[in-house]
């Protein structure tokens, strides 16, 4: 589309998901300022997203926290909202439906301007 027409961009990376580690990482980049339940495995959602991006990793954690705080308003307001592998169970559910429907879409970074775009295979 118009984004990669000659001239908008100076160069292409194609980046790669990261793996295993750096998803792991991710995860707990982000789950760190969230309260967590103890039995939380950060390490077995990381081995349940192979091929995920650094921002769907985030958007995991999010919803995750989102599932939480809406369950913890709907019942016992007493207790500390905390996530817990249920509400990552929801959120993986999401994003695994999302990424069958995307599948086969490139992603790549331009550097000066650390855009993201997507591209469908021909």
């Amino acid at each position: 589309p118009a984004l990669l027409r000659a001239g908008r961009f100076d160069v292409q990376l194609k980046m790669e998901p990261p793996d295993m580690d750096g998803r792991l990482e991710v995860l707990s980049i982000h789950s760190r300022t969230r309260a967590l339940d103890p039995s939380v495995d950060l390490e077995a959602i990381a081995r349940r997203t192979d091929g995920a991006t650094p921002a769907e990793l985030a958007s995991i954690v999010a919803d995750a926290a989102r599932k939480s705080l809406a369950r913890w308003r709907s019942g016992d307001k007493t207790a500390t909202p905390s996530i817990t592998n249920n509400d990552f169970a929801d959120a993986l559910e999401v994003f695994h439906s999302q990424s069958t429907r995307s599948a086969g879409r490139q992603h790549s970074v331009s550097p000066s301007s650390g855009n993201t775009s997507t591209k469908l295979p021909p």
